[in-house]
């Protein structure tokens, strides 16, 4: 169930979101070749906890990992293991934290070193859809415009969308 928020629970949020976007940028520099999965969950680890956050992933549901990554054709959700990073992987990270009760998540896929014309297509194209649908995102917008919208471009590039991973309400 989505609920509204109060400016107390926005700012709660932003300390959340302060935290993954703080991660995201140290992943960014350190998904490297020869860089473990496991070793950029523990780097996240760290992380999340020196913000004075937790995890929305660790635990729960028995997740045994404080982010996803998924590399090259793993969807989505993919649990860090010993895999090693090589040039011209493509990642997915998945990371999520809480402050007080109140989450915040996001996911950005990373290009390892030189990567293929096909793998860049992919990274264009899902971040001209999101800049697309951010430029939507205003009160009283459906939500369903702005899925639309991601939705036409990826369809536009040759991509679809998982249907089963859209959307949670954060």
């Amino acid at each position: 169930m989505i609920t509204f928020k109060s400016e107390e629970d926005f700012i709660k949020m932003s300390k959340a979101g302060r935290a993954v976007k703080n991660l995201h940028e140290e992943i960014y520099n350190h998904a490297k070749e020869g860089v473990s999965l496991k070793e950029l969950d523990l780097l996240a680890k760290n992380i999340i906890k020196a913000s004075g956050c937790s995890s929305n992933f660790f635990e729960y549901r028995g997740y045994p990992s404080y982010i996803c990554a998924s590399p090259n054709n793993v969807i989505v959700h993919g649990i860090p293991t010993d895999y090693i990073l090589k040039e011209g992987d493509i990642l997915s990270i998945d990371a999520g934290a809480i402050f007080e009760g109140l989450h915040a998540d996001a996911a950005v896929t990373y290009g390892i070193g030189e990567i293929s014309d096909e793998a860049q297509k992919l990274l264009n194209t899902t971040s001209l859809a999101l800049s697309e649908a951010i430029k939507l995102v205003q009160e009283g917008q459906a939500l369903g415009t702005i899925g639309h919208k991601i939705k036409s471009i990826g369809e536009k590039n040759s991509y679809g969308v998982v249907r089963e991973y859209i959307g949670h309400g954060i």
